[in-house]
């Protein structure tokens, strides 16, 4: 009778053992898909806030590269929103965990966030599909965390070539003005440089990671707002309302 009754036991729990497990296998498989399924409508894109636009109005697409840092892209954003001016951000995938509240930030104070790879490799030694997996790391990243679709994208290094495009299949903006910063490490030789060659619908080109890229910045954001221009998101300046600039490359308006 104990040999029966320790029989039965053991078939009891090897049920329980694969019902759990059977359980578990299909809990898994539910956080998975909620976390690739995207949480927001797909034509949801990031909005210019707080900037009207008249047909004879200077326009500046002011651009940060590889960020967000902690120490310098949430002083950049502190001094954009003291002026009440906006920018765009063009993200990598490795810096965002831990920095969500930028991110919020960054949408929050109107400024529009674009997508600048998961990692910052050179996509022309890399296959379609990888490429393609760069990009939407960080879409999923920033749509989870913000509630906005990123519209543009930035090549890392500005490459670009027709597979690439391909790849990416949506607006790529590259810019007509490099502040050189990361070269430079001077923010007035930045400044200058910069404001040198300035025109309206210029796209300047930054990074959020330097402390002299901050200084500069103000320099040129200063210098610019006295000669009466207006800035916007590179979504504004360059209209992109839709879809029918996919694979395009833009420079500059």
């Amino acid at each position: 009778m104990i040999y029966i009754i320790n029989k039965k036991f053991v078939a009891f729990f090897a049920c329980l053992l694969i019902v759990f497990m059977l359980l578990s296998i299909f809990s898994n498989s539910r956080v998975t898909a909620t976390y690739t399924r995207a949480p927001v409508e797909e034509e949801l894109f990031f909005p210019a806030f707080n900037v009207n636009v008249n047909d004879d109005d200077k326009l500046i697409a002011l651009t940060f590269d590889d960020g967000p840092s902690r120490e310098y892209t949430t002083k950049i954003l502190d001094y954009l929103e003291s002026k009440n001016i906006v920018a765009t951000f063009f993200v990598l995938g490795i810096r965002l965990k831990g920095n969500d509240d930028i991110l919020i930030k960054m949408v929050k104070t109107g400024c529009e966030i674009g997508n600048h790879s998961y990692n910052h490799k050179q996509f022309i030694h890399l296959k379609s599909d990888e490429v393609k997996k760069q990009i939407e790391y960080v879409d999923n990243y920033v749509r989870k965390v913000t509630g906005f679709s990123i519209r543009s994208v930035r090549t890392p290094y500005g490459e670009i070539n027709e597979a690439i495009g391909k790849a990416i299949n949506r607006p790529i903006i590259l810019w007509n003005i490099d502040s050189e910063d990361w070269k430079k490490k001077d923010a007035k030789k930045i400044a200058d440089h910069v404001l040198s060659d300035v025109d309206s619908g210029s796209i300047i080109l930054l990074h959020d990671i330097f402390d002299f890229s901050y200084e500069a910045t103000i320099l040129i954001v200063e210098e610019l707002l006295a000669q009466g221009y207006k800035f916007v998101t590179v979504s504004q300046l360059l209209e992109l309302n839709d879809r029918n600039s996919d694979g395009l490359v833009f420079r500059s308006k």
